[in-house]
């Protein structure tokens, strides 16, 4: 799979769309916020990791925190970038990701459905989702 393949960012405006999305799209990197509205970052992370084990994880948020920290030395996430966002460090991520998406192969694995009634959409998404777009295409000259 070629960095071109992974340039399209698809934007889940809650966990169950976010499951949702995995179940229908082939999806190598996820970025998420730490605030995920009624399920916790911990949760979400570990069931994404036990169901899609090369799925890796890149988390945005304006502080630190032990749990956090916790999650990056257990592997359940690649890269913490911190808020605010700095455009080169967030970059270097995604690249990092894509080369170690490309350097394993993949494991999929079917994923059951998952569902609490949860469709929050905020306007911090919609602004994170149209940065990483706009990242993504000069990241990769397209």
């Amino acid at each position: 799979m070629s960095a071109g393949d992974l340039a399209r960012v698809i934007h889940a405006s809650s966990p169950v769309d976010a499951f949702r999305v995995l179940r229908e799209e082939s999806v190598a990197i996820v970025v998420s916020g730490s605030k995920l509205g009624n399920m916790d970052l911990t949760h979400l992370l570990c069931l994404l990791k036990r169901q899609h084990p090369t799925l890796l994880s890149i988390v945005v948020s304006a502080q630190s925190s032990p749990a956090l920290d916790r999650l990056i030395e257990q592997g359940q996430i690649f890269r913490h970038a911190a808020k605010p966002l700095k455009a080169g460090l967030l970059r270097a991520s995604i690249k990092a990701a894509i080369e170690q998406h490309e350097s394993r192969p993949a494991c999929p694995l079917p994923l059951p459905p998952v569902t609490d009634g949860s469709s929050r959409k905020g306007a911090a998404r919609q602004t994170l989702t149209g940065k990483l777009q706009a990242l993504l295409h000069r990241l990769l000259g397209n």
